[in-house]
C-alpha cells in the first residue's frame, strides 16, 4: 500500500521586494516569511533576470542572484542544486520555484525548479498574475485596463490548453508509479521547454508531486 502524500505548500508568485521586506518567522509548525499583505509564504515562484553568480568548485555551495525589478534575492544551492545553477548564466531571464529560507536576516530560496525563459512576455504576463492576485480580479480585465493588445491574449490562453494536456496525460496514463517525462512529452507532442514549462506550473501550484526524479503524478 502506498503511502499517504502530503500536500505541498503552495509556491506564491510574488515579486522579490514582497520577499526580502517581509517578516522572518519560525515556528514549530514551520518557517516562512509573512509579507506586507499578510501572507504567510513557504514557497515562492519568482521570475528575474540573473545579474551574478557565484559557483565555488571546491565546495558544493553555489548562488545567482535574481532581480525583478522590484528588488534582487539570492538563490542558494548545495550538492543537488547545483546542477540547476550550473545551466544559468548572467543575463538570463528565469523563473524559480524554491523554498523560502533565512540566514542571518537575509531572506534566499532554496531552489527546486529552475527554467530559462526565451520569451520575454511572459515577465508581463507574471506581472499581470501578480497584479491580478493582489488585486483579486481576473488577468484578462487588467491587460485591458495596461493596454496589452488582444495579439498577446493567446499565448497565455495556448499555454493553459497545453497545462490541461500534460495534467490529462499524467491522469490517464499513471498506473501507481507514476509518468516518466519522455512518455508524457511522446503523447503530448510539447517541445522540451513547453513541457518543461508546463510541469513548472503544475509542480508549483501542488498539483502533481515527483515520486522519483523525472517522474509525475497527481496529488
Amino acid at each position: 500500500m502506498s503511502g499517504i502524500v502530503k500536500k505541498r505548500a503552495t509556491a506564491y508568485k510574488l515579486h522579490t521586494s514582497d520577499l526580502v521586506g517581509g517578516k522572518w518567522v519560525e515556528k514549530p509548525s514551520g518557517r516562512y516569511v509573512i509579507t506586507g499583505s499578510g501572507l504567510e509564504v513557504q514557497r515562492t515562484r519568482v521570475m528575474g533576470t540573473v545579474v551574478d553568480k557565484f559557483i565555488n568548485p571546491q565546495s558544493d555551495y553555489g548562488s545567482i542572484t535574481i532581480d525583478d525589478g522590484t528588488e534582487t534575492i539570492r538563490v542558494k544551492g548545495w550538492k543537488n542544486q547545483n546542477s540547476l545553477l550550473n545551466n544559468v548564466q548572467i543575463g538570463d531571464i528565469v523563473d524559480v520555484v524554491g523554498k523560502v529560507r533565512e540566514y542571518r536576516e537575509e531572506i534566499y530560496l532554496v531552489p527546486e525548479l529552475i527554467i530559462k525563459v526565451d520569451d520575454p512576455t511572459w515577465e508581463l504576463i507574471r506581472e499581470l498574475e501578480i497584479m491580478s492576485s493582489t488585486a483579486g480580479v481576473k488577468p484578462g480585465p487588467v491587460k485591458e485596463e495596461i493596454g496589452v493588445s488582444d495579439e498577446d491574449k493567446p499565448l497565455e490562453e495556448e499555454f493553459v490548453d497545453k497545462i490541461g494536456q500534460v495534467l490529462e496525460t499524467i491522469e490517464e496514463m499513471d498506473e501507481g508509479e507514476g509518468v516518466d517525462f519522455e512518455t508524457i512529452k511522446t503523447k503530448t507532442k510539447l517541445t522540451k521547454k513547453e513541457l518543461d514549462s508546463c510541469l513548472i506550473e503544475l509542480l508549483s501550484d501542488g498539483t502533481i508531486y515527483e515520486p522519483r526524479p523525472k517522474t509525475y503524478r497527481k496529488l
